[in-house]
């Protein structure tokens, strides 16, 4: 098992296109402003310069990033039967060794203990912050950064596990 391994950089995968979304998503809520009261409720479109970069530049991250993943993807295919693109799994739980599930095992469960603390971290925060923050771009945020520090925390635990492998 080496490092060119697609099992290995499919978190690397999902950290390009998290950031591509967040990319995204950042302008488009920032750029919507709703205001609400009592006689009316509206929103305006409000357009500013940095927004329109920052879209461009997600959609390019987002459209490399998908190029670049079908190529790695089908490259993976040719090479290794197990791999399925139509799966409901993602391929880190398709283990057919003994080594490569200990190793997913170990990942996981540092992911898992990572939401264990993270969860009630961010709700004890969600109840101080008024209600006047909490608006989407911050939960969409907050729900963009776990599932990057997520994939980042596996890729480094698994990178490290198959590095004592070898």
């Amino acid at each position: 098992m080496n490092e060119n391994d697609y099992r290995m950089q499919y978190p690397l995968w999902n950290v390009a296109a998290i950031l591509g979304l967040s990319l995204i998503t950042i302008p488009l809520f920032s750029a919507f402003n709703h205001y609400l009261s009592s006689e009316e409720y509206g929103f305006e479109i409000v357009i500013e310069g940095w927004m329109v970069l920052l879209f461009i530049l997600g959609i390019l991250i987002s459209v490399v990033t998908i190029i670049l993943w079908t190529i790695a993807t089908r490259k993976a295919k040719r090479e290794s039967s197990r791999i399925n693109l139509m799966s409901v799994y993602p391929p880190e739980l398709n283990e057919n060794d003994e080594g490569m599930s200990y190793i997913t095992h170990e990942g996981l469960r540092k992911v898992y203990a990572f939401y264990s603390l993270a969860l009630p971290v961010l709700v004890c925060i969600f109840f101080l912050i008024p209600n006047n923050y909490f608006t989407k771009l911050n939960v969409m945020l907050v729900v963009l950064g776990l599932a990057l520090v997520q994939n980042v925390i596996y890729y480094l635990s698994t990178r490290h596990l198959m590095k004592e492998e070898i």
